[in-house]
């Protein structure tokens, strides 16, 4: 008997074997039908494959996790925070308490987020549209994006580079924002749609940072000279002698005014909708397209601006220092100047005094005390203009004009409807030739109106349209804006086609 134990010894451990064996075999299977149902998982959650418009190739969206974050920072640029993914909103409204509606832009210019207090925001799709650490600014209620000051310069794409061709495209500004199907007029892409749809080349133009108080850019070759020449010849057959008050009354006749001493001798003429259908075509395609590469250049949309401006200066013609904003309520809401330069000339410089530190010790906030002796008297405009002579270019910022070249300069302080009092500008005597010009201007209370009218839609909603087509301006109006058809002197068509 005990020449058979270890038989039973060899059998028992084949056994145990045997057993291992099942069970390793049965765990990877296991591990295997685990791995498997794990994949099916992430197949299911993964966004859908999208194609790229600038290449075709297909491609994905990756959900940042909740623990990265972007960089936070006001409207215009400021002191970063970080902004946690997965908490954005909470935090952003408890950053802005007082806002209603936030509004994220990226670095080039394009809204990629938008909150609203009362629960409706951006859906998870545009969420995960922005990359971790991405640089984003918030821009509160409807107040206007402004460009940080930081990079210095900036490329920023201004549509086709054929002439007239962004008439004809569907710019980005028109489109409705990221993750949102209404169309307000607002942004939120970074422009490969036009390049899919319209193709070929781009103007792509550096924009410069040359004044951080008052905000300034500048940006040369915007407009090309086929533009800035159609600019000029639709604006010729409207011109007539711009409004011009010396000491708080209007001059009816300027002749009996010595001509250094009225503060504006120049033309003006305002272009609208109507006047660019009434006259020849490629005219007119070229001037909507001069109108939507300013758009596009300020990141603004078209809907917020008044109608163009062109403005003609002769020899010995100026503006002496005003404010854009300043004075009439018709003007106060203006925002954003785009001054284009339509022309060459001698002379005809824009001055900004109070630019990039120059003559500004009086002005910051522990120097506002006007009672203190030689302080520039920065609230009365007849006392500033005295103060530096009407116009002139030792101090602050000069421009010379320069056709193609296009300045943006705000008029408030970011997220504010306060005046910026640093923004005080004059156009200087021209000394030879004929400087042509044109301004752009954004409207805060034009941006606070959500979406444009639909075609065919139009309606007049303000009781003086009635008594204006009356007096011969039956295109008026049809949009509550009767501060434009004060400030354009009867010329306003504010319902685009």
């Amino acid at each position: 008997m005990g020449k058979n134990k270890p038989k039973r010894k060899s059998a028992d451990s084949a056994s145990s074997m045997s057993r291992r064996y099942i069970a390793l075999a049965l765990s990877g299977a296991a591990i295997a039908v685990t791995i498997a149902v794990n994949v099916a998982r992430a197949r299911s959650t993964q966004p859908p494959a999208t194609a790229d418009p600038t290449s075709g190739k297909a491609t994905t969206t990756q959900a940042p996790s909740k623990h990265l974050s972007w960089s936070l920072e006001p409207n215009g640029g400021g002191e970063p925070t970080p902004l946690l993914v997965g908490s954005w909103r909470s935090q952003l409204h408890g950053s802005y308490p007082e806002a209603w509606r936030v509004r994220l832009f990226s670095e080039a210019g394009d809204e990629v987020l938008w909150s609203e207090r009362g629960g409706k925001s951006s859906d998870s799709t545009a969420v995960a549209a922005v990359p971790a650490h991405s640089r984003l600014f918030a821009v509160i209620d409807d107040y206007p994006f402004m460009w940080s000051l930081t990079p210095d310069v900036r490329s920023v794409d201004v549509g086709p580079e054929a002439d007239g061709a962004v008439d004809a495209e569907r710019r980005q500004l028109d489109r409705p924002r990221v993750g949102e199907a209404r169309d307000d007029g607002a942004h939120g892409d970074d422009g490969a749609h036009d390049v899919a749809q319209a193709g070929g080349r781009r103007r792509i133009v550096e924009l410069r940072v040359v004044s951080e108080s008052p905000r300034v850019l500048v940006a040369d070759n915007v407009l090309s000279e086929a533009e800035c020449n159609a600019v000029q010849a639709a604006g010729l057959p409207l011109l007539e002698t711009s409004v011009t008050f010396v000491g708080g009354r209007m001059i009816d006749d300027k002749s009996a005014v010595d001509k250094a001493l009225q503060p504006r001798t120049s033309s003006t003429a305002w272009i609208n909708s109507s006047w660019l259908g009434a006259i020849d075509e490629q005219t007119g395609r070229l001037v909507r397209s001069a109108q939507r590469r300013l758009s596009r250049l300020a990141r603004l949309p078209l809907m917020g601006t008044e109608n163009l401006q062109v403005l003609r200066y002769g020899v010995g013609d100026h503006y002496h220092y005003h404010l854009d904003n300043g004075g009439s309520s018709a003007i106060s809401g203006r925002v954003l100047t785009a001054l284009v330069y339509l022309s060459d000339a001698q002379g005809g410089e824009t001055n900004w005094p109070m630019a990039n530190g120059t003559d500004r010790a009086p002005l910051d906030a522990v120097d506002r005390d006007l009672s203190k002796p030689n302080a520039v008297q920065w609230n009365h405009v007849h006392r500033l203009r005295e103060h530096f002579h009407n116009c002139q270019t030792t101090q602050g910022l000069t421009l010379a004009p320069r056709r193609g070249t296009v300045a943006l300069f705000y008029s408030i302080l970011p997220n504010s409807a306060e005046k910026d009092w640093m923004a005080w500008h004059a156009s200087c005597d021209v000394h030879s030739g004929t400087k042509w010009a044109a301004n752009f201007w954004w409207q805060l209370h034009l941006l606070r109106e959500k979406r444009a009218p639909a075609p065919g839609a139009c309606a007049d909603s303000e009781p003086s349209c009635a008594a204006w087509a009356t007096s011969g301006d039956s295109q008026l109006c049809r949009v509550p804006r009767p501060e434009l058809q004060l400030a354009a002197r009867g010329r306003v068509t504010v319902c685009e086609a």
